[in-house]
């Protein structure tokens, strides 16, 4: 699969999770256990294009559900509490947007911690060129402060950086 269509499915399935590239960008390539392996020069999760949406569907549609019944479940509860509390709803909406208000700050974000065994650690040498090309943005969406890597992370880095070189090198995308 090509990475522009991993991208948008990503981006269109899994928008609530993956709100822009750099969150694809960081889930494919540097969290451990993502469920992706690198077969024949791309990213794969061992499932067709049709199956992958399939899977996304019903996914959703128990999210769906499930967020439904929550959302009821909440509303009983803050109906009961109000009650005995006044101005509790109020106090609670401004309590909610202002932690969104800071949480959606452009601060970075902390990089799940690094492992030999992370797919931008473990890119080989048939690597398709676009997902080289990605690989080379996840690393450098890192180095501009995207996501903060601790001094742990950076000798892993450092090797991803120097494999994705070589190969963009070779192959004349430098």
């Amino acid at each position: 699969m090509k990475y522009k269509t991993f991208l948008r499915f990503s981006l269109q399935y899994y928008s609530s999770i993956f709100p822009d590239e750099y969150a694809v960008l960081e889930h494919s390539f540097f969290v451990l256990g993502n469920g992706y392996w690198w077969h024949k020069g791309a990213l794969s999760s061992g499932q067709t294009i049709k199956e992958m949406v399939a899977s996304a569907q019903e996914c959703g549609k128990r999210c769906e559900e499930y967020e439904r019944e929550t959302k009821e479940i909440f509303a009983k509860l803050d109906a009961e509490f109000a009650k005995s509390h006044p101005g509790f709803l109020e106090k609670k909406s401004e309590a909610i947007k202002n932690r969104i208000e800071r949480d959606n700050k452009n601060k970075p974000k902390k990089l799940y911690p690094q492992s030999k065994r992370c797919t931008i650690s473990e890119i080989p040498d048939n690597i398709q060129d676009d997902w080289l090309l990605a690989a080379d943005k996840a690393l450098n969406m890192v180095k501009a402060g995207v996501y903060i890597a601790s001094d742990n992370d950076k000798k892993y880095l450092r090797a991803a950086r120097r494999r994705v070189n070589k190969l963009k090198k070779t192959r004349g995308l430098a």
